[in-house]
């Protein structure tokens, strides 16, 4: 199973993650699953070191603390995920309360968001979110226009917009017992 690392931090409309790519096409496996904890972070006062960017950064969170409850999503295929006849050219799919569809390609080498699907909710891009066109190394950079429709319950509406997504930094992140996971891409999503 190829292993996937991700950071996960959220912020009012920014989201970083960090993973180790290594490969030009780059997609989550079927049944790999993606673990978040929520984190206590009361260890640091000063706030947390998030504001590191450029090469070869440390990023130490030895001192957060893992808490309850555990968030998992899973990765499926899409023939098993409701909805999916919307999305026929979806590689694979993250499940949690919602199924997102994504698609991969290797011409042109990248990974696209086509949209999600709850049985109340559907987002449908007819201009789907490029998400990734690899190889992703620092200093990357990437907008892509955005369009679609949504449809919440009877409500039925236009989804348009950009996606920017940026590699701001690399290097190593330092966690709890002495874990450390090196060449790690800090990217910045805003939607």
């Amino acid at each position: 199973m190829k292993q996937i690392y991700w950071l996960v931090f959220l912020s009012l409309f920014a989201k970083l993650n960090g993973q180790i790519i290594t490969q030009s096409f780059n997609e989550p496996v079927i049944s790999d699953l993606d673990r978040k904890f929520r984190l206590d972070t009361s260890a640091y006062s000063s706030g947390m070191p998030l504001n590191l960017s450029g090469q070869n950064c440390v990023w130490n969170f030895q001192n957060l603390m893992g808490t309850f409850p555990l968030v998992v999503d899973s990765f499926i295929a899409p023939t098993a995920a409701e909805g999916a006849s919307l999305f026929p050219t979806a590689t694979f799919v993250q499940h949690r309360d919602l199924y997102t569809f994504y698609r991969s390609s290797t011409s042109p080498s990248q990974t696209e968001l086509l949209g999600g699907y709850t049985p109340s909710l559907t987002i449908t891009f007819s201009n789907s979110a490029i998400i990734a066109g690899y190889p992703v190394n620092y200093g990357y950079n990437l907008t892509d226009p955005v369009s679609g429709t949504f449809k919440y319950n009877t409500t039925n509406g236009a989804c348009n917009g950009n996606i920017t997504i940026s590699a701001a930094a690399t290097g190593t992140v330092q966690l709890a017992n002495n874990v450390s996971i090196p060449n790690v891409i800090l990217f910045m999503c805003i939607n």
